[in-house]
């Protein structure tokens, strides 16, 4: 199958969108395919890939740079899938990716849409750009309709779009997966030697991106009770984005400086080190941020053998699994009297770990999920 793999990421970043689809285009490669993907001229990949990649050139303007792309696109699209001819366009979002959509009717190839997000309901949550708010709906809408099936990451996206879309046959979800040959479980005390941290210390992991609806303030809220009680206890915060100051305030109003370590963005081949060297991994989030369900981050704590912490919006998946600790993140006191029993039963923690990888080799591996995808790009062409 030859598949255009369309998306609009700065693929020079190291995140959980680029992180998905450097795996996701590399396992269809590996399975067979002919896998072609186009992105914006805005940052290229730091590492190999096997995987030809169309640099779609752009303005580097913040405003308008997402729709110069899509003119662009339609041009690059048009004339690729002339010379090349594309079974199937396979679109990562649904903002402003019309232009798969236009491409696709006139040359008749048919196109999956995979979702990770509602735009609108992300812009909603910030409480601005009422107009884009606007025209991302509008594509949104349009995308849906169009879209010869959809791919939801989560059962809650799904959900949300059933709210407004009624064709439920139309949507499968399929979640993310990890790598798990890059992460696994490593000796805590070796790599906290690598890495030059105390090994007398309690640390916990955040890995991700510093957006309201992974609940970065809350985090340090309940760090402040937790080492009331564990004042050896440390938090390891990797990752970035527009709410890294405000918390680095909060830090400092907090005093809790010496107990925050920012490490910024991390190599991705490097993540697992920092993993392994904690001693459970965080990941809540806010009500704004229920909607993604499970991340690719509590899969890669699972993938090290790390326990989770976690709230309720992934608490059944938690507790049914017994992967780890569901704590109400709001009230920072029983958050913290959680934690800090957890943190101090090691044999708790190792059969919360061993039952957290053996979990995600069974069922939540990339190879996995690109199985699945390639079943539904199978059923349209």
């Amino acid at each position: 199958m030859k598949i255009f793999y369309i998306c609009y990421e700065n693929l020079s970043l190291q995140r959980a969108s680029t992180t998905h689809i450097k795996e996701v285009t590399e396992h269809l490669k590996e399975f067979g395919n002919d896998v072609i993907l186009f992105a914006p001229n805005i940052g290229k990949y730091r590492s190999n890939t096997p995987i030809r990649v169309i640099y779609v050139p752009t303005l580097k303007v913040r405003f308008i740079k997402e729709y110069i792309y899509y003119v662009c696109l339609f041009f690059y699209l048009f004339a690729y899938q002339i010379r090349l001819k594309a079974d199937i366009f396979y679109v990562r979002e649904m903002g402003l990716s019309i232009t798969p959509t236009l491409v696709g009717l006139v040359l008749q190839v048919p196109h999956v849409l995979e979702i990770n997000g509602i735009p609108t309901v992300d812009l909603e949550g910030m409480g601005r750009y009422l107009l884009k708010h606007k025209i991302f709906g509008f594509f949104q809408y349009i995308n849906f309709i169009l879209a010869h099936k959809i791919i939801s990451v989560s059962e809650n996206i799904k959900l949300e779009l059933l709210k407004t879309h009624k064709d439920a046959q139309k949507i499968s979800v399929i979640e993310n997966g990890v790598n798990a040959a890059l992460f696994y479980p490593k000796d805590k005390n070796k790599i906290r030697d690598l890495l030059k941290l105390d090994q007398d210390c309690y640390y916990i992991i955040f890995v991700g991106s510093f957006y309201p609806h992974h609940d970065i303030h809350n985090i340090i809220h309940i760090l402040n009770h937790v080492i009331q009680k564990l004042p050896n206890a440390k938090l390891l915060m990797i990752g970035r984005g527009y709410l890294l100051e405000s918390t680095i305030h909060l830090t400092k109003k907090l005093e809790l400086t010496s107990h925050v370590d920012f490490i910024g963005e991390v190599e991705y081949e490097h993540i697992p080190n920092y993993i392994n060297a904690a001693d459970a991994g965080i990941f809540i989030l806010t009500d704004m941020g229920k909607i993604y369900g499970k991340s690719l981050k509590l899969y890669e704590y699972m993938a090290c053998e790390r326990p989770v912490i976690t709230g309720e919006s992934c608490g059944h998946f938690v507790r049914e699994n017994n992967i780890g600790i569901v704590i109400q993140e709001e009230d920072y006191e029983q958050a913290a009297n959680a934690i800090v029993n957890l943190l101090k039963d090691n044999e708790r923690m190792n059969t919360m770990g061993k039952n957290g990888r053996k979990l995600v080799m069974n069922s939540f591996t990339w190879e996995i999920a690109t199985k699945k995808i390639l079943s539904v790009c199978q059923t349209v062409i």
